[in-house]
């Protein structure tokens, strides 16, 4: 049974450019997190991929992630962004000004303001990333 189940299991493991440990990081990789979520349901629209293995493979997904992953993954099950944790206009002001990994994050926020690809996707961070073909999604993080 536990051999024909993984058998049916295919994984994709998409790449964000900017926040990988493959290469170097960029700023708007952690400020726009949800661009993630888009990224995940444009290959699940693509069908080439589908084709390449033939078979019949589902429409459906669940996914999973850890730490950004997990933001990602709640995104794609319905969960909305209020304000990003290193916005300017969040009444929340956190001490923090960015992640171990970009510590001057906040820093960066104002730089790119002026680029308009940076902004078109800034301004998105409130949108609805959901997506109806997402079954289940597991959410895992720092403790």
């Amino acid at each position: 049974m536990a051999t024909s189940l993984w058998q049916s299991i295919i994984m994709a493991i998409p790449v964000h450019h900017g926040n990988t440990g493959s290469e170097p990081y960029r700023a708007e990789g952690f400020l726009c997190l949800w661009e993630r979520a888009a990224d995940f349901t444009a290959i699940l629209n693509d069908t080439s991929w589908r084709q390449a293995l033939g078979g019949n493979i589902s429409r459906e997904a669940s996914v999973a992630g850890f730490s950004a992953g997990a933001y990602t993954a709640l995104l794609l099950a319905g969960a909305r962004v209020a304000y990003s944790q290193f916005e300017p206009d969040n009444p929340v002001k956190s001490p923090v000004r960015g992640p171990r990994e970009f510590p001057n994050l906040v820093d960066e926020f104002a730089k790119l303001n002026n680029n308009p690809t940076f902004r078109s996707a800034w301004e998105r961070r409130r949108g609805d990333f959901s997506d109806h073909r997402i079954l289940m999604a597991f959410i895992a993080g720092e403790g």
